[in-house]
């Protein structure tokens, strides 16, 4: 590379550097997204929440595996450890098929204890615990008030603003579904389900459980009485459900993972391609410029020429002249 190249190429590294420093060092504004994780401290992930289950349960445990993966690990050890387990799901979306539904019921019956918290659970699902839920619009609010109906006092009422109009259950079987927790117009959103031997608990505000909430006046106290419910042993905390498999943080994931590192990353990526754009052309060694061969002859001519012009013996030049052309006319050209 050239001098200039080099200088160009340095000057585009020091403006990526300079991104990334602004980039990170700008405010940030609050991320008001769900993920429900346990790896965000943003206000609606579960970073909090999931330190706090500590305080309430003897050991928790996160998982990264599948439902059915989860139950069958559970079951390869149920005779040596027949303490009954509790399984926390808080999850956007709730809809488990197939073999995972099939498991999960399965391990309830058999005695565990298993809490989902969701906006929307799967129809197979409801169908199977003939239960249906709805959302109310008409009575859309953006502060929801909960009170349980036991197990702490009925006057009690938790705030939950920025929650929006919740999802209640507006249709279940009475009888072996029993309601733990209504909005403060008497819609139900935590219920309890009795399954052979073992309970599931099925609520319809997830947001309860995150850190804004958490944060917020007395309702630690909700979440500890809604957890309440369930054995105060082992707890399994699901993380696939939000993030899938858990894998090794590589360094170009951590890149992708912050804002100020990937604007830098995409624009390296676009000054290497325009860069490339740029050079593509065919490079060699500049050719060296040739003068063309001389004409002697007409050279001595000329020389000639300027000889007598400058003596100016012009009758000498024409004798001469004269006399080559009688020499070609008498012996013809050559």
């Amino acid at each position: 590379m050239t001098r200039n190249e080099k200088l160009i190429v340095a000057l585009i590294g020091l403006m990526i550097i300079v991104v990334a420093v602004m980039g990170a060092l700008a405010p940030k504004p609050t991320d008001w997204s769900t993920s429900y994780s346990r790896y965000h401290d943003k206000p609606f992930g579960a970073q909090l929440v999931y330190d706090r289950l500590g305080d309430l349960f003897a050991e928790v445990t996160p998982i990264h595996g599948s439902i059915h993966e989860t139950v069958e690990e559970r079951f390869a050890t149920w005779w040596d450890d027949p303490d009954r387990v509790a399984h926390v799901f808080v999850n956007e979306r709730f809809e488990p098929e197939g073999v995972d539904l099939d498991q999960l019921l399965n391990l309830v019956l058999a005695g565990d204890h298993v809490f989902v918290a969701a906006e929307q659970f799967g129809q197979r699902l409801c169908d199977t615990l003939g239960i249906a839920t709805v959302r109310e619009w008409e009575h859309w609010q953006d502060t929801v008030k909960l009170k349980f109906e036991r197990g702490i006092d009925d006057d009690t009422l938790f705030a939950f603003p920025r929650m929006g109009q919740p999802m209640i259950f507006n249709d279940m079987d009475t009888a072996r579904s029993t309601v733990l927790c209504r909005t403060d117009q008497g819609d139900a959103t935590l219920l309890h389900v009795r399954i052979g031997e073992g309970h599931l608990f099925m609520c319809s505000t997830p947001l309860a459980f995150t850190n804004y909430h958490l944060l917020r006046d007395d309702n630690n106290d909700f979440m500890e009485a809604a957890f309440g419910w369930l054995p105060s042993g082992r707890l399994y905390w699901d993380e696939f459900l939000k993030s899938g498999r858990g894998g090794s943080m590589s360094p170009l994931r951590y890149i992708l993972g912050q804002p100020a590192l990937l604007w830098a990353y995409r624009i390296a990526l676009l000054l290497i391609v325009l860069y490339m754009f740029v050079h593509a052309k065919r490079e060699q060694r500049a050719l060296p410029v040739l003068e063309p061969l001389r004409n002697s002859s007409r050279d001595f001519v000329g020389t000639l020429g300027k000889l007598y012009y400058e003596k100016g013996d012009h009758a000498d030049l024409a004798r001469k002249m004269i006399a080559h052309f009688r020499r070609m006319c008498a012996t013809g050209p050559t």
